[in-house]
């Protein structure tokens, strides 16, 4: 039987961005910059097996192809907005696993669109983004061995 792909899925959230001043803004600011980060192939289509894409007015959703550039994403993201510490303030949750749907393309560009994409990698994704706003964290991580987990989660 052939091993299942494991991917990184990445949800970040802008907390409390309802309570903005200028919201609209903030959320063209937002597309901009998912725009941009896609653009970097270190960063983009390179890096990610779906791209960093809006799901819901503050919610960012990506799956990555390389691991090793999930920081420079996340902290990419986070400068954009001020820097940790900063209102607004993003929050990220990555899970470790498989996709239940697999990779699916839409749209012109054809590429997949992690929005309508679901398994384990997104539940875990989605825990670990549920932890980290309730232990006031920037970023949890799930679906590793639990030592991983451990470790990763006290950096």
């Amino acid at each position: 039987m052939e091993e299942e792909q494991l991917y990184l899925a990445l949800i970040g959230d802008m907390v409390a961005s309802r309570e903005l001043p200028d919201r609209k803004r903030a959320q063209q600011h937002l597309i901009e910059a998912i725009q941009q980060l896609n653009s970097r192939p270190e960063l983009g289509m390179e890096a990610l097996a779906a791209p960093l894409t809006l799901t819901a007015g503050d919610e960012v959703q990506a799956l990555i192809r390389r691991p090793e550039t999930t920081m420079t994403l996340i902290q990419e993201l986070t400068d954009r907005f001020g820097g940790a510490g900063k209102f607004p303030v993003f929050v990220f949750g990555l899970g470790l696993g498989t996709l239940s749907t697999g990779l699916i393309p839409v749209g012109p560009g054809r590429l997949p669109n992690p929005a309508i994409e679901d398994g384990p990698c997104f539940h875990l994704a989605r825990a670990a983004l549920e932890a980290a706003k309730k232990e006031r964290r920037w970023v949890r991580c799930m679906g590793f061995e639990p030592r991983v987990d451990t470790t990763l989660n006290a950096i």
